[in-house]
This record gives structure tokens, sequence and C-alpha cells, in this order.
């Protein structure tokens, strides 16, 4: 379940059509607000340098 959630958390804001991705919307928004909270620019939230690890 770890894994399922930390891929979910990594996964991109948007699909291959630059189009909102239609699953795991409140892992987005968690994520978004981790960034705010953390004082991240809200475009690095899809940066692989933020990505959660599976360890």
């Amino acid at each position: 379940m770890v894994k399922s959630q930390n891929l979910k958390i990594n996964g991109k804001i948007l699909n291959e059509e630059n189009k909102l991705r239609g699953e795991s919307l409140g892992m987005i928004e968690m994520d978004a607000s981790a960034a705010y909270l953390r004082q991240f620019e809200i475009i690095e939230v899809d940066s692989d340098d933020y990505d959660v690890d599976e360890d």
C-alpha cells in the first residue's frame, strides 16, 4: 500500500495531453499543499527532485 501511495504522489499532475489526470486528485492536492507549506514554487511539484522514495 505504501508503494502504491508513493506512486500516486510521485505521478505527474498533467497527462500526455496536458490535461489534469483523472485519478488520485486528493494526492495532487496534498502534494501541492505540502509544496506551498515548504515555500516551494508550485511548478516544482512535478519535479523529480521532490519525489517520495519507496524505502
